[in-house]
C-alpha cells in the first residue's frame, strides 16, 4: 500500500500525491489522432515533484510543481498556446512544498494548495489575485502534518479541502473556508482513522464527495457523501473488496459517481454507482503489467478515461466506448514519464498529459492529444430477425464522417465487407443507422463491425457483436427488408388459414387480410405506411404464429 519514489535529492516515500483531475469534453482517439509535445520538453528548467494540474473554466492548462530551481518551493505555470509561462513568481511559497493541488472557480480564479515539506507537514491554501498568490486564511491552518491532500471549489465559490492528518493517528479531515477561518465540516466525531489516497470533489448538482482507502479495513475504498448535516457512505463501506491506491472520483454530465483505483495488483479499475451498488465498468485486458499512479477522467461525453504508467515508465491512456476500454496511445512514445502525471482535457476536446519527465532531467514536460474522433459512436447492436441480420447503431455527434463500412466475419478475424452507409458529415445531432444482411452464413455465428471512415480516410473501428441463424429454425420469410413499396412474404409449404396483421411500434393495427389457401408468396403494399419499424404477425387457424420485424423506407 506504499508507493516509494527516489529523488537524487533524497529519497522519500508518499502514500499518495493528491492529483485533481478535470474533463471537459474528451474526443476518443482514431488513427487522425497523435500524441504530440506541448510547448518545450522539460520546460520547469530543473527538477519537478509533486506536480498537479488542471485546466481553466477559459481552456487555459495550468500546473503546479514542486520547483527545484527555487529551493523546492511551488511554482504554477499556464500554457500560452506555444510556452509553458510562470503565473506570478516562480517559487512564490516563500517554503518548501509537497501534495500540490489546483482548482479553478466559477469566475476562474486559481486555487492551489500544498503542504510544506520539511516543516511540521501542514495545509496552506491559496489563490491568484490580479498579478501574485495570497494566502486563503491563515498560512498552515492544520493542526499537525498533513498528507494526501485534495481540493475542491464548491458552485458558489467555497475552497475545501480534504487530508489525512498524520498526528490524529491519520484522521480524515474535510475543511471549508467560513470567510474567516478553516472550520470543520461534519458532526465532531471523526469520519475515519487511517484514511489514505484521498480525494474530494464536487457533483455537478453542487454535493459534496470525498472518497478514501481505510486502514482499519484492509485499505478497501470507501467514499462518503456530506448531506448539508452529516456523511453519508455512498453505498457500501469498503465496497472495493480489496486494497485500494491512487483513489479517484468523478462523474459524468448526468451526476453518475464514478470511481477508479489501482488494486492489490496494481491493475487500474473503475467502477460506477448505480444508486445502491458499485458496478465494474468493463474488463481492463489490455496488454497491462504493473500500473502505478493512474490519473481518471470522466469526460464532457461522458467517457470514463484512465493515464496510467507501467514499471517501466512507458505511458498508457485508455477510454471506455462502447463497453469496451480501448487505448488512445498512438504516438504516446515517451519511456520516462516519472510518477507524478496527471491528465487533464480542454474545451476543444484534445486530451493533455502533464509529467515528470526522466528524459528531461527529471522537468517538466507535457503532451496533448492532437486531433478529434470523427464520431461518437453511443451504441451498436444486432438483431436475427427470420434469415436476415437487422444491425442498428446512434451516433451522438459526427465530425467529417464520410460514411460506415459493414463488415462480416464467421471466425471474429478475418472480417469482409458487406455494405457501405452513408454517413452524415459534421453533426451535433443524435443519429440512427441500420442496416440489413440479407444473407447472413445460416448455422453459423455471424460476426459484425463497423469501420468508420471519415473524409480524408482515416478510420476506426467499432466492437464486434454476434448473431446466430440455426439452419430451419425460421418458418416465414420476409424480403426485400428494409422495403419501400411491396414486402414479400414467402410462405412455407402446407400453411392454410392464415391471417397476417401489421402493427406499429405504439401497437396500432395499420393492416390485416386473411389468406385461407394462401401462394407461396405473399405480396403485400407498404403505399399506405408511413416510414419506420413495423411487426408483422401471421396467425395460422387464429393462434399467434409467427411475429416478424421489418422497416418502411
Amino acid at each position: 500500500m506504499f508507493q516509494f519514489h527516489f529523488s537524487p535529492k533524497f529519497l522519500f516515500f508518499t502514500l499518495k500525491l493528491g492529483f485533481l483531475f478535470i474533463g471537459i469534453g474528451f474526443m476518443n482517439s482514431s488513427s487522425a489522432q497523435t500524441w504530440k509535445n506541448m510547448g518545450a520538453t522539460g520546460y520547469s528548467g530543473g527538477m519537478a515533484w509533486h506536480t498537479a494540474s488542471a485546466i481553466s473554466k477559459s481552456g487555459i492548462a495550468y500546473v503546479i510543481y514542486q520547483d527545484e530551481t527555487k529551493d523546492d518551493r511551488a511554482s504554477v505555470r499556464s500554457f500560452d498556446g506555444s510556452n509553458w509561462i510562470p503565473k506570478g513568481a516562480l517559487g512564490f511559497s516563500g517554503r518548501e512544498v509537497m501534495n500540490t493541488s489546483i482548482q479553478f472557480d466559477q469566475k476562474d480564479t486559481a486555487y492551489i494548495a500544498f503542504t510544506d515539506q520539511y516543516y511540521l507537514g501542514q495545509v496552506s491554501v491559496m489563490k491568484f489575485s490580479d498579478t501574485a498568490w495570497e494566502y486563503v486564511g491563515q498560512d498552515r491552518f492544520s493542526t499537525g502534518a498533513a498528507h494526501f491532500l485534495s481540493l475542491a471549489i464548491s458552485p458558489d465559490g467555497i475552497p475545501f479541502v480534504a487530508y489525512s492528518e498524520y498526528d490524529s493517528s491519520m484522521e480524515l479531515k474535510v475543511k471549508k473556508f467560513n470567510g474567516t477561518d478553516w472550520e470543520k465540516v461534519g458532526l465532531p466525531n471523526y469520519l475515519a482513522r487511517k484514511a489514505y489516497n484521498i480525494d474530494l470533489k464536487f457533483s455537478p448538482s453542487g454535493n459534496l464527495f470525498v472518497t478514501f482507502s481505510d486502514g482499519n479495513n484492509g485499505m478497501k475504498a470507501s467514499v462518503l457523501e456530506w448531506d448539508g448535516t452529516d456523511w453519508k457512505t455512498v453505498g457500501a463501506a469498503g465496497f472495493t473488496q480489496e486494497l485500494s491506491n491512487y483513489n479517484a472520483i468523478d462523474f459524468n454530465n448526468s451526476g453518475e459517481l464514478y470511481f477508479s483505483y489501482s488494486n492489490t495488483n496494481n491493475q487500474p479499475k473503475v467502477l460506477k454507482f448505480d444508486g445502491a451498488n458499485w458496478n465494474s465498468i468493463g474488463d481492463i485486458n489490455l496488454p497491462i503489467t504493473q500500473s502505478y499512479q493512474n490519473s481518471f477522467v470522466v469526460d464532457g461525453n461522458n467517457i470514463p478515461t484512465i493515464a496510467y504508467t507501467d514499471q517501466n515508465f512507458e505511458p498508457f491512456v485508455i477510454s471506455f466506448v462502447n463497453n469496451d476500454w480501448i487505448s488512445t496511445n498512438n504516438d504516446l512514445v515517451s519511456k520516462g514519464i516519472f510518477f507524478s502525471h496527471s491528465l487533464f482535457i480542454d474545451d476543444n476536446g484534445f486530451a493533455f498529459l502533464s509529467y515528470v519527465d526522466q528524459l528531461s532531467s527529471s522537468s517538466i514536460s507535457a503532451m496533448k492529444l492532437d486531433g478529434v474522433l470523427p464520431i461518437e459512436l453511443e451504441d451498436f447492436t444486432g438483431e436475427a430477425i427470420n434469415q436476415i441480420s437487422v444491425l442498428h447503431w446512434i451516433t451522438s455527434a459526427e465530425i467529417n464522417n464520410d460514411r460506415f463500412e459493414i463488415q462480416r466475419s464467421t471466425d471474429g478475424i478475418n472480417f469482409k465487407k458487406i455494405g457501405i452507409v452513408k454517413g452524415n458529415g459534421t453533426s451535433s445531432a443524435r443519429n440512427q443507422y441500420s442496416f440489413i444482411d440479407q444473407q447472413p452464413i445460416i448455422g453459423a455465428i455471424n460476426y459484425y463491425r463497423l469501420n468508420q471512415i471519415d473524409f480524408d480516410g482515416s478510420s476506426k473501428l467499432s466492437k464486434i457483436i454476434s448473431l446466430k441463424f440455426k439452419e430451419n429454425s425460421v418458418a416465414f420469410l420476409l424480403y426485400p427488408n428494409p422495403a419501400k413499396n411491396n414486402l414479400n412474404v414467402q410462405i412455407p409449404n402446407n400453411r392454410k388459414g392464415l391471417t397476417m396483421k401489421i402493427y406499429n411500434l405504439q401497437g396500432q393495427l395499420q393492416w390485416q387480410q386473411s389468406f385461407a389457401n394462401p401462394s407461396p408468396i405473399i405480396q403485400i403494399s407498404l403505399n399506405n405506411l408511413a416510414s419506420g419499424l413495423y411487426h408483422l404477425v401471421i396467425e395460422e387457424n387464429n393462434k399467434r404464429t409467427e411475429t416478424l420485424q421489418f422497416i418502411k423506407q
